[in-house]
């Protein structure tokens, strides 16, 4: 009986478990703020093995790529009988994350584009994300061309394309098109690196042009939305397909359980409330923690108003070339090389095969051709029976009354 007392239930002694503290803090809140390791204090984390679900709780929250089916429930019902072990949060999830995410600072080092060095604070801009806070760069999503945050990539074929960021964390990168958002479920080029190592990755795009008469055309003609055509149910600052997913999943969210997870509602809008705990477990029996394509395509016949069609103006992206290799010993930075390997040879084109002025000229030939006429025979026939006939009735009333 004594021995348990001394050891607890996991067979560790007390004074191994404070030893502990420090690492389990060190581990979980690395470059953390102040009011994060308030939390941890207040919380009573880091002081029992049970916490680290706790914890695991609290990186899905902060993290959501990774989370694991029924992972929720399990990490939170192990400390419901232990009234001095920490609990998991109930709610305020987003204020959560604010605190314990990391800064543009804590993330980035060094930065320069062609060759030359730019503020990456400036330009790289934060915004909750399906995957979480990311930082995106020249992303129509929390930003415009015509900003100062806006960098300016527009370079000469002879120039070099590299684009070289120098970061103090482990990172996941993903290449997008402007207009768009990372999402676990689609393709995408992406990696992930540790620090210590040099990665480089080379990338190649076709772009897709639009000529000026396809804006004319409705969205259901042309099968796709041009970026400045924000959905009226959309919470986003542009059109894309995956801006629409995770729109979707944010709507069905609300239908079935009254709320929708933070990182789904980018600007905190009212109209739609964060999930608190319950409301995330609603969401969980659904299978809609992450806007999973194959999950929402089994609702879309339940929700009519969430046909996602691509943007116009995507282009298609292709990793060409990824490489690791280990930096000088002792480095304690990962270093990033995103370049194209070789400029665009093929682009994309978008026309349409008939206008309306090519409509009027087939009109009109058919007539020519079948009835010997033109449609300036059909406007002067309307008007012999319109406006000639008006004009005659009123000139022989005014000739009847003289």
């Amino acid at each position: 009986m004594e021995e348990q007392l001394a050891n607890g239930n996991d067979g560790l002694s007390w004074r191994v478990k404070i030893r502990r503290i420090p690492d389990y803090i060190k581990e979980y809140c690395a470059n953390c703020s102040l009011v994060g390791f308030s939390y941890i204090a207040n919380h009573n984390l880091g002081r029992d093995s049970i916490h680290l679900n706790v914890r695991d709780h609290l990186g899905f929250i902060i993290f959501p790529e990774r989370y694991l089916v029924d992972k929720l429930t399990d990490n939170c019902q192990t400390t419901t009988e232990c009234k001095e072990c920490a609990n998991c949060p109930l709610d305020g999830y987003r204020q959560l994350s604010s605190w314990f995410s990391l800064n543009c600072s804590d993330i980035f080092n060094e930065c320069s584009f062609s060759g030359k060095s730019f503020n990456c604070c400036q330009y790289f801009l934060p915004m909750w994300t399906p995957y979480g806070r990311c930082f995106l760069l020249n992303s129509l999503q929390n930003n415009n061309r015509n900003s100062k945050n806006w960098l300016p990539t527009i370079i000469d074929r002879n120039d070099d394309t590299e684009l070289k960021l120098v970061v103090n964390q482990s990172v996941r990168v993903d290449i997008l098109n402007e207009e768009d958002l990372p999402n676990p479920t689609l393709p995408s080029v992406n990696f992930l690196s540790v620090l210590g190592k040099i990665k480089t990755i080379k990338f190649y795009t076709e772009s897709m042009v639009n000529d000026p008469e396809i804006k004319g055309f409705p969205p259901e003609a042309r099968d796709c939305n041009f970026p400045d055509e924000v959905l009226t149910r959309s919470l986003f600052k542009a059109h894309s397909f995956s801006a629409c997913i995770s729109d979707c999943t944010r709507i069905y969210q609300m239908e079935r359980c009254n709320c929708s997870l933070y990182h789904f509602n980018p600007f905190n809008d009212k109209r739609f409330p964060d999930c608190d705990y319950d409301g995330y477990l609603c969401v969980e029996k659904l299978g809609l923690i992450s806007s999973d394509m194959q999950m929402m395509k089994k609702h879309m016949d339940t929700m009519p108003t969430c046909e996602c069609l691509p943007s116009c103006t995507e282009a298609d992206l292709k990793n060409i070339y990824s490489y690791d290799e280990l930096d000088a010993p002792g480095s304690a930075t990962l270093t990033i090389s995103i370049s194209m390997s070789m400029w665009p040879a093929f682009q994309f084109r978008r026309q349409s095969l008939r206008n309306k002025l090519d409509i009027i000229v087939s009109l009109g030939g058919i007539l020519g051709l079948f009835l010997g006429a033109s449609i300036l025979s059909v406007i002067e026939f309307i008007y012999y029976f319109t406006i000639r006939a008006t004009n005659n009735l009123r000139i022989n009333s005014r000739n009847v009354d003289t």
